[in-house]
């Protein structure tokens, strides 16, 4: 009933490679890429340093166990309890890691994709089904980030395990909810569906498929 943030830049993006595809000079496009590559690259990089502190972390459980005993809430926080908070926390970023090292690989094949598209005029159909693929690689890209940020997010929630372990179900919840309250109800979602719905089929291909997304 409401179209989500991803499913309009799924449409918008669409909308990016047709018009693409039917200029000469590309170089723009690629640096409109170049510009995410930098911060995906820049959260791999971040995701290394936080695995290593886990690392480290794990090495001093026992302190760390005494230190959790003084924010718990009345429940004894055992070295296991610590230490299988952090094997939790140690398994999300290394997750990160590898969404975000992906991520980094998509955007490379993307960059080339867009690089070794076809000079216009492109037949119609053929034009359809390579801005389409086109968008759709960009997109995967783009949810492997996603991914990966939303890494940080539940681990923030799993902190709460070194409160208590039954906090981490009601942070992961709270978590939940502003995640999809941003991709459904937020005013960013409002305002790239409002966006999309301007664009004129007039100036498009006569493409089916992106006439039942608009």
């Amino acid at each position: 009933r409401r179209p989500s943030i991803d499913s309009s830049m799924l449409a918008m993006r669409q909308v990016w490679m047709y018009g693409m595809l039917h200029r000469d000079f590309r170089v723009p496009d690629t640096m409109l890429l170049g510009q995410v590559i930098q911060s995906v690259a820049f959260f791999a990089s971040g995701t290394i340093i936080v695995v290593g502190a886990l690392v480290g972390a794990l090495a001093r459980v026992d302190s760390l166990a005494s230190f959790s005993e003084g924010f718990a809430l009345g429940v004894p926080t055992s070295p296991e309890s610590i230490r299988l908070a952090l094997l939790a926390l140690l398994g999300i970023f290394i997750y990160g890691f590898f969404m975000f090292t992906w991520t980094l690989r998509q955007y490379n094949y993307c960059i080339a994709m867009i690089g070794a598209a076809p000079m216009p005029p492109i037949e119609a159909e053929r034009h359809s089904r390579l801005a389409d693929a086109l968008a759709r690689s960009i997109t995967g890209a783009t949810l492997s980030f996603n991914a990966g940020l939303r890494c940080y997010y539940f681990a923030f929630a799993t902190l709460a395990w070194f409160l208590h372990p039954l906090l981490v179900p009601v942070t992961t919840a709270l978590t939940m909810i502003m995640l999809i309250r941003r991709q459904f109800y937020s005013g960013a979602a409002a305002n790239i569906a409002a966006v999309l719905a301007e664009y004129s089929l007039a100036d498009l291909p006569d493409v089916s498929r992106l006439k039942r997304i608009l």
